[in-house]
């Protein structure tokens, strides 16, 4: 790895961290890295998925008190 790749390291890795959901693209030209994207998607559940996960909390809280 040539010290012109290696200085793209650190902004690959930021352009990751934090990153729920998307994509972090890498442009090369001439087989250098000339440019690095990132496209970062949020996600909103639909009222049908909420209500399944909020059903599925209270059945877990339901088997936990019983439990105890």
């Amino acid at each position: 790895m040539t010290d012109n790749q290696e200085k793209w390291i650190p902004h690959i890795i930021q352009a990751c961290e934090d990153l729920d959901y998307g994509t972090v693209t890498l442009v090369i030209h001439n087989g250098q890295i000339v440019q690095i994207e990132r496209l970062e998607k949020i996600r909103f559940q639909s009222q049908k998925e909420e209500n399944k996960i909020q059903m599925t909390s209270r059945k877990q809280n339901t088997q936990a008190d019983q439990t105890h």
